[in-house]
């Protein structure tokens, strides 16, 4: 097992990519994600069976416009995710290459297309595991509510700051027994 912590698209593919020339069968990426569906609250899981690509690592791995989880590995997370009573969001969801520079007509249209959330990394992370031969799982919590105007940046009510937390918290045993079943 190996952990790395990477940020961006462009760092992601970088373990992805090494891990899988040495052999590695199987990768799961966790992290966050801003929720683009109305209910979705910060700390809801989003596992995701496909995502759209809105980055440029990708296109160095083969990607084209959707990059594919292995779907065993995303109905095991799921099946593992309410049997420790999370709540789950299952579907599609995009990755962007900017944090800061959403604007309100994009987000809306990413709403509209039925992505359950946003994030940096997760369409690199798929691209790169297919390219590798390798089994590949995304695991993200909601943190904020691009919907509602809220963003990561914002302080989120106590409530969700507490249901925030114990999701991030959740993701690594959920990641690995996800990978191990």
């Amino acid at each position: 097992m190996v952990y790395a912590c990477v940020y961006g698209a462009a760092r992601t593919v970088e373990p992805v990519h090494v891990l899988g020339q040495l052999g590695t069968p199987t990768v799961a990426q966790i992290g966050s994600c801003g929720g683009l569906q109305p209910g979705t609250r910060p700390g809801d899981l989003v596992l995701v069976d496909r995502v759209r690509v809105a980055e440029g690592a990708s296109a160095h791995y083969g990607g084209g416009d959707w990059a594919l989880a292995t779907p065993r590995l995303v109905e095991r997370a799921v099946q593992l995710a309410a049997a420790q009573g999370l709540t789950a969001h299952r579907g599609e969801a995009v990755t962007t290459e900017v944090l800061l520079r959403q604007p309100p007509e994009l987000v809306r249209a990413w709403s509209s297309a039925g992505y359950l959330g946003v994030d940096m990394e997760s369409s690199a992370t798929l691209t790169a595991a297919a390219w590798a031969g390798m089994h590949a799982v995304v695991l993200l919590h909601a943190w904020d509510d691009l919907c509602a105007g809220r963003s990561w940046t914002d302080p989120l009510p106590e409530p969700d700051a507490t249901r925030r937390l114990a999701a991030e918290s959740a993701l690594f045993e959920l990641a690995l027994a996800t990978c191990l079943a």
